[in-house]
């Protein structure tokens, strides 16, 4: 049998609400816009990635900042002057 009694208690309410906001919520379809920025760092990622399978030092010095530390594997991390180096070395090896 339903109550007909008006929901009083504040945690009934809170309860009722959430529950409420939960159903309206449901179904509704993702934004099918990208987000800010994500064109711009699909491109960066592409230019650097392109750069470091070129083993081109240069660009990859405009790309990185001076704080830049490159980690790989179980190797101690080096510096990115440590790393260009690097790429220089295996760029005259190729």
């Amino acid at each position: 049998m339903i109550s007909k009694r008006p929901l009083t208690n504040p945690s009934k309410l809170i309860v009722f609400f959430a529950g409420l906001l939960f159903l309206f919520s449901c179904g509704r379809a993702a934004p099918e816009t990208v987000p800010a920025g994500a064109e711009q760092l699909q491109q960066a990622l592409h230019v650097f990635n392109d750069a470091v399978g070129r083993a081109d030092a240069d660009a990859l010095d405009s790309l990185l900042t001076t704080a830049y530390l490159h980690t790989n594997g179980d190797q101690p991390a080096i510096d990115k002057n440590q790393w260009l180096a690097y790429l220089r070395s295996r760029k005259a090896q190729i």
